[in-house]
């Protein structure tokens, strides 16, 4: 099957930084043609400069994943200059502000804010991307959800909690929608990762990796390379899985970390 001109094409969302960074750069190692698709498009370009400095392909795209027209003008952006839109990986996120809010305390603005740009946000660019992937019948779908969904979030993260929840859910329906037409759809559950959006004090770092077996936080690269594998030939018969990519740390316990 032709591709265009630039192969497979996989987007990943709120990529200018952080976990998506990660992936973006793996994927792009991994031959892919990567769109660094970001509400900070300047940071976006920064990292698809530095995808390409290492000889892969890349493009920066701004985004809002939570405006379904700006979702929509970036999917056609995509499909417009690169010819194909075959791997998406919805990891768009946010934390910050508007998480660390107890249920009756929080704002309700919080609440709308964390739901539209993890949950809402997966369910728009899923919408928009898809029909270009039944239309060659093969894609994948990679959400990002996390341990926080399985284990229930700690306290002040309901919002985060449920977004992610809500995500993993999704994912399981978006693949018996999706199967029949030759596009698997899964997702991935990072446990801890540093980098500058954990929101968790320095002092409870150590606490926290004492409960990794592996003994390390993971990398940006470690969720990619799950993130990888998941967009690959090799796991054409994984639909529908939450994939939990945590060292081993399957519970949580804070000991009065706030």
């Amino acid at each position: 099957m032709d591709y265009g001109p630039y192969g497979r094409v996989a987007i990943v969302t709120g990529s200018a930084k952080g976990i998506g960074k990660g992936e973006a750069m793996v994927l792009a190692r991994q031959g892919l043609a990567v769109v660094v698709a970001d509400i900070d498009v300047t940071a976006a370009e920064k990292t698809a400069e530095e995808i390409r400095a290492e000889g892969c392909q890349a493009i920066s795209v701004s985004v809002d994943v939570s405006n379904s027209n700006s979702v929509k003008e970036m999917v056609n952006t995509v499909y417009n200059e690169l010819g194909s839109i075959d791997i998406l990986v919805n990891n768009a996120g946010i934390v910050g502000r508007h998480v660390t809010y107890d249920i009756v305390n929080m704002p309700e603005e919080s609440w709308d804010a964390m739901i539209d740009v993890h949950l809402k946000g997966t369910f728009l660019c899923t919408k928009f991307a898809a029909p270009y992937m039944i239309k060659q019948n093969w894609g994948r779908i990679i959400n990002t959800s996390s341990l926080h969904a399985r284990t229930g979030a700690r306290h002040g993260f309901s919002s985060y909690g449920a977004a992610k929840a809500g995500i993993t859910q999704f994912t399981r329906v978006a693949a018996k929608e999706f199967g029949p037409e030759g596009i698997t759809v899964n997702s991935v559950a990072p446990g801890y990762v540093v980098t500058t959006a954990l929101p968790i004090k320095n002092e409870y770092l150590d606490f926290i990796k004492e409960q990794i077996p592996i003994g390390r936080f993971a990398t940006a690269e470690d969720i990619g390379n799950a993130v990888a594998f998941l967009a690959s030939n090799q796991a054409e018969y994984i639909n529908g899985a939450n994939i939990e990519v945590n060292g081993g740390r399957v519970e949580f316990y804070y000991k009065g970390c706030p």
